[in-house]
């Protein structure tokens, strides 16, 4: 056990480490006048990226909200909105990523009268629907940059690798919604004997309340799923109006293709609390991907993106207290007046 952890810790140093080199290589060669410039070229505009930001948070609000059934009515669409906030704050800066946040949405629901078990299902089955409509718009994505090769060059190998990566993925796809789509078993027994099993018990209940809240709701399954790619797509847009703003105008869909391989990557270094470092590499690769070999730009979209991140963990946060206050207050309430 011990030497697992050690291993594991391990590997995120490392993963840390390559980042932190790569980065500090880039930025020996950064000009550091062009990238003030290419900031104060955002300045007031980046109003915008925020409300772009709130809409596909919102819209992601939505998406887990028709996953609680019956329940949604239990709490509005602005609640569940502070408490999913909440959640991915955690998540962003956990190391048990999503893991944390979730359990903590999932907990933070109890006061709204929403069954426990009706509550871990619903940010299962959403975390689901997301992967699912991420996967469809990242195979849409890595085809359009295919199709494009027209007038953006690629390697021969780079070709290879997007055409395997749309097929892979393709067949993963096809495989979960046939699993999906198969009989109910029974209910997975949780097991915390060792990391592994207890990862591979979460993924099979996870799996688990998803297969039934597709077999039962495929209705709401659905909007679950459109939702969160409305989500994704409005999130997307947020790279094409950081270059658009530095004067590096691109077509909508490559805003698209950088958004979704920038969260794939990034779900590699899941591990890594609040993906630092390995965020920033996503971008130049990304951006060097789609033919912008800019020696500054990267850095000011990583600035001006974490900005964005800084900003909404501090509404997180803000939301927390705001949510614990409300809750002890309604605790406060409940308690029988004595009539001694």
């Amino acid at each position: 056990m011990g030497k697992l952890i050690s291993g594991r810790q391990f590997l995120k140093v490392a993963i840390i480490l390559i980042a932190i080199v790569s980065i500090g290589l880039f930025i020996a060669h950064t000009d550091f006048i062009t990238l003030k410039r290419q900031l104060q070229q955002v300045g007031f505009q980046f109003i915008y990226i925020l409300l772009l930001t709130f809409t596909a948070y919102f819209i992601g609000t939505i998406a887990w909200w028709l996953c609680l059934g019956r329940q949604r009515k239990n709490t509005s669409l602005l609640q569940l909105f502070a408490i999913r906030q909440v959640g991915e704050t955690l998540a962003l800066y956990n190391p048990t990523s999503v893991i944390a946040g979730d359990l903590l949405k999932a907990q933070l629901l109890k006061p709204y009268g929403i069954n426990q078990e009706i509550a871990l299902k619903s940010v299962t089955s959403s975390r689901i629907t997301a992967t699912l409509s991420q996967i469809s718009l990242f195979v849409i994505a890595m085809i359009w940059l295919l199709a494009d090769t027209g007038h953006r060059p690629q390697a021969k190998e780079l070709t290879w690798i997007i055409s395997a990566t749309i097929t892979i993925l393709l067949l993963i796809k096809i495989a979960l919604f046939i699993a999906l789509s198969r009989s109910v078993d029974h209910v997975p027994i949780k097991d915390d004997s060792s990391i592994w099993k207890k990862t591979i018990t979460a993924l099979s209940i996870t799996f688990y309340n998803c297969k039934i809240f597709f077999q039962q709701d495929k209705k709401n399954f659905w909007y679950s799923y459109l939702f969160f790619a409305l989500h994704w797509v409005i999130g997307s847009i947020e790279l094409y109006l950081l270059l658009l703003f530095i004067g590096y105008p691109i077509h909508i869909m490559d805003g698209l293709v950088l958004d979704m391989s920038i969260i794939v990557i990034k779900s590699i270094g899941a591990a890594v609390p609040g993906q630092i470092g390995i965020e920033e590499l996503a971008n130049k690769i990304t951006l060097d991907m789609i033919g912008i070999k800019n020696a500054t730009l990267w850095i000011s979209i990583s600035i001006l993106r974490r900005f964005r991140q800084l900003i909404w963990c501090v509404i997180g946060l803000l939301l927390a207290i705001f949510l614990k206050a409300l809750h002890g207050q309604s605790r406060v309430k409940q308690v029988p007046l004595s009539t001694d």
